[in-house]
């Protein structure tokens, strides 16, 4: 089932985060000079191999396009349960241009993949909230700078952001919507954040 689908800003791919069937969340990507109607083998394909529940899983049909990253489920570093798709980054943060950023709902991992090289960044292990707690990923959004934030389902939404030093390498997560220059975090009701 596709999850949290985002165009590229820059490039206008498609990027398409699939809720895996049973054993396996994955990435697709569309390119924007694609045809459309891509084939990405679903029902009978769950990540690279068939469709392991429900007897429908099977070869990959004729013109089947495989996803660009897949992980299986499980609680691991580099596993989950439930993909939510991002957004690939196009804001003021050098460093970020051009990778995808995905979640997992089930275990709150972030991680981003590289659009030119596919390489995988986990980020979860460097991540810094700057207050409260990041719960289940239910979704990523996007302002007008290609700034990106993560919402979880308490309706905490937090702006990813440069890393604090000395922690080198790290991605920071302020909470919060940027209003008249403080950053703070929302809750859905309107409160300010614990």
């Amino acid at each position: 089932m596709p999850r949290r689908p985002s165009f590229d800003r820059l490039t206008g791919d498609l990027y398409i985060a699939d809720v895996g069937e049973g054993s396996w969340e994955e990435i697709n990507r569309q390119a924007a000079g694609a045809a459309g109607g891509q084939n990405y083998g679903w029902p009978l394909r769950e990540g690279l191999g068939p469709t392991a529940t429900g007897g429908v899983g099977g070869a990959p049909p004729v013109g089947n396009v495989d996803p660009i990253y897949v992980y299986p489920h499980g609680i691991g570093p580099l596993e989950g349960v439930s993909v939510t798709g991002g957004y690939v980054y196009r804001g003021p943060i050098a460093a970020l241009q051009g990778e995808y950023f995905f979640g997992d709902f089930g275990t709150g991992s972030i991680w981003s993949i590289d659009v030119d090289t596919l390489a995988l960044t986990n980020h979860t292990p460097n991540l810094n909230v700057d207050t409260g707690f990041l719960g289940n990923i239910a979704s990523f959004g996007e302002d007008g700078a290609g700034n990106l934030y993560v919402v979880d389902l308490e309706g905490d939404v937090f702006m990813i952001t440069n890393a604090p030093e000395p922690a080198a390498g790290s991605l920071a997560m302020l909470a919060a919507v940027a209003c008249a220059g403080m950053a703070r975090r929302w809750r859905r009701r309107g409160r300010q954040g614990r």
